[in-house]
């Protein structure tokens, strides 16, 4: 079991292999722990009827500074966020 320390926590990885039987890099296992909840934001765009919930959101991320506010905007929960919630 690998271990990584993810800013003040340290999380115990299991190493995945790979179908060709390589391990994982150690950033890679990184990337995937780095997963972080964060306060609602959404876009006031017209047609965007979601708001995202997490730092590794890439529609979330996306959103133009001038865009984006605090709170659900009474929206449903972006698709991805709810993957990456799992």
């Amino acid at each position: 079991m690998a271990v990584i320390g993810v800013l003040m926590n340290v999380i115990p990885v299991k190493k995945v292999r790979g179908e060709s039987g390589a391990s994982a890099s150690p950033l890679k296992l990184f990337l995937y722990s780095n997963y972080m909840k964060v306060s609602p934001y959404h876009s006031i765009q017209p047609g965007i009827e979601v708001y995202h919930n997490s730092n590794q959101c890439t529609e979330g991320n996306n959103i133009e500074r001038q865009n984006r506010r605090q709170g659900t905007g009474g929206k449903r929960l972006c698709d991805h966020c709810k993957r990456l919630e799992k």
